[in-house]
């Protein structure tokens, strides 16, 4: 049986409802959330189909956030190994940006060849 610590205002060794639902799905990967709630209810937790369902849906929810961070992560490293000629996607579009600002890519050419002569 899953037991938290002790709180202000709870009784001693009260049971963590949450940790007792991923701790049944875990030893039983196929059980519904149904199995589940009657499997805890003959252990003496007062918990519904409902209350399981949704604690499984945000246990799943925080494991995909954690999934994208380490995409995320991942994606960084992937662009800071890139070669120093090659292009950003954003830059890609920033370029499409400014030629179809400017109408064309020979006009948006001239435009950044008179650009550079006033920088440099």
């Amino acid at each position: 049986m899953a037991v938290r610590k002790k709180r202000a205002g709870q009784s001693e060794g009260s049971v963590n409802k949450s940790l007792a639902i991923r701790e049944y799905k875990a030893k039983h990967k196929k059980a519904r959330p149904k199995a589940i709630a009657e499997a805890l209810r003959e252990q003496g937790l007062d918990v519904d189909n409902q209350y399981v369902s949704m604690v499984l849906s945000n246990a799943k929810k925080k494991k995909k956030g954690k999934r994208q961070v380490a995409a995320a992560v991942n994606g960084i490293h992937q662009a800071l190994a890139m070669p120093k000629n090659a292009f950003a996607i954003d830059e890609l579009r920033l370029a499409k940006q400014l030629v179809d600002k400017v109408g064309s890519l020979p006009r948006a050419q001239q435009v950044l060849a008179a650009y550079k002569l006033l920088v440099h």
